[in-house]
């Protein structure tokens, strides 16, 4: 009976012990892609020129995990995107310059994620691989929890309080496309990170088809004013906001040292 005892106790130890393994698993960044555009003979964007790119190199980095949420490019850092011979291909600084791309992308399931990396320079001749070094900041997150506003009239001006969230409609009108009968624009002055989804339900309690249509943040640092437009599949005069929040959102950063050339 001791001994029965003492492998129950041994098996739920090494069960526990896997499971905290997997939670901690390491997310890992590799190349996914190399693009090289060296000549650049038009200069209208047309089929004369090369991918339609501008002169320079790109790397799509993947990133492999789980929880995957989002990727932030603005506290990401690019320390070397170069070549085998050390050529710079970071030439382009300032507002719309070299580094990463502004669009990553991650997947329903939140296990792969997309970035890429750009720079102006092209490899020099006889280089054979492109080294890119640095770090990805990215937000991991399993759990989320529904939080709803009061009902209220959904016209202009009107607040909706869900959880710690207070959006004020800043408009609500015909959407400029689709065939959805109305868009709604709500405006907050704080981030949204930690915020999964949005739904909005009718007077009944039942949620109303809609998708995104436009998404800006103004602002630096903490002090950010955010707007998010929605279309929806019915008109709503008055209902509820409910919002899925991230419980155990968490931001982590991610070595980047990765090398690519032509034979992967």
């Amino acid at each position: 009976m001791k001994s029965f005892q003492r492998l129950t106790l041994t098996l739920t130890f090494l069960v526990g012990l896997n499971v905290s393994v997997w939670a901690q698993k390491p997310l890992k960044v590799e190349a996914g892609g190399i693009q090289i555009v060296a000549k650049q003979e038009s200069e209208e964007f047309d089929s004369l020129r090369p991918f339609h790119q501008q002169l320079g190199t790109k790397v799509a980095l993947m990133i492999h995990g789980e929880g995957l949420i989002a990727i932030d490019t603005n506290e990401s850092k690019l320390s070397a995107f170069r070549d085998n011979k050390g050529t710079n291909l970071l030439v382009k600084e300032g507002f719309g310059g070299d580094g990463f791309d502004s669009f990553p992308k991650v997947n329903d399931a939140g296990t792969l994620g997309m970035v890429d990396v750009r720079g102006g320079g092209i490899p020099t001749k006889g280089a054979h691989s492109v080294q890119v070094k640095g770090s990805l900041t990215v937000s991991q997150g399993t759990q989320s929890k529904a939080v709803k506003s009061a009902k209220v009239a959904f016209k202009d001006g009107s607040k909706l309080v869900a959880g710690a969230y207070t959006f004020e409609i800043k408009k609500v009108g015909k959407p400029s496309f689709g065939d959805h009968p109305m868009e709604i624009t709500l405006k907050i002055d704080q981030k949204l990170t930690e915020i999964r989804a949005f739904r909005f339900l009718d007077v009944n309690g039942n949620e109303v088809e809609s998708n995104g249509t436009g998404s800006s943040s103004m602002g630096f640092n903490d002090q950010v004013t955010v707007e998010r437009s929605f279309s929806l599949a019915k008109e709503i005069t008055t209902g509820t906001l409910e919002l899925d929040v991230w419980q155990d959102l968490k931001t982590k950063t991610v070595p980047i040292d990765v090398t690519v050339g032509v034979g992967f």
